[in-house]
């Protein structure tokens, strides 16, 4: 009775047991135009298709990308909630946002030091295998 049991469990729980299976999701943003010193600019949400929460998926690896004029710079983050990563440039790859892949990721920027021209920041993108 008690193996009988346990494999009434084993079958009702299998399906969440079960790895997910391997995906990706991409995902766009608008421009941001970043202007006053010392103020952090945030993107608007990248969110995920509707199939990667239905799935119960999780973050493996985000890349990202964003563009900005020639020789300009930005103090850049990518987001997950509060969880943020600075980010080195305008294109890499990162395993540290790992998580919910349902959950929206957002960029913020922030003109550096001393900076006091406008930079529109462009071409915002990210990748995010499950």
């Amino acid at each position: 009775m008690t193996l009988l049991r346990g494999l009434l469990w084993m079958s009702l729980l299998w399906p969440w047991l079960a790895p997910a299976a391997p995906g990706s999701w991409s995902a766009e943003a608008p421009s941001v135009r970043v202007a006053v010193p010392g103020r952090v600019y945030h993107s608007e949400p990248l969110l995920p298709p509707g199939d990667a929460a239905a799935r119960g998926n999780y973050i493996q690896k985000v890349r990202w990308r964003y563009s900005t004029p020639p020789g300009r710079s930005l103090r850049a983050w990518l987001c997950r909630g509060e969880r943020c990563l600075r980010l080195s440039g305008n294109r890499g790859i990162s395993e540290a946002l790992q998580g919910p892949a349902w959950s929206p990721l957002s960029f913020r920027f922030q003109l550096p030091d001393g900076e006091r021209r406008a930079v529109t920041v462009s071409d915002i993108q990210v990748l995010v295998n499950y």
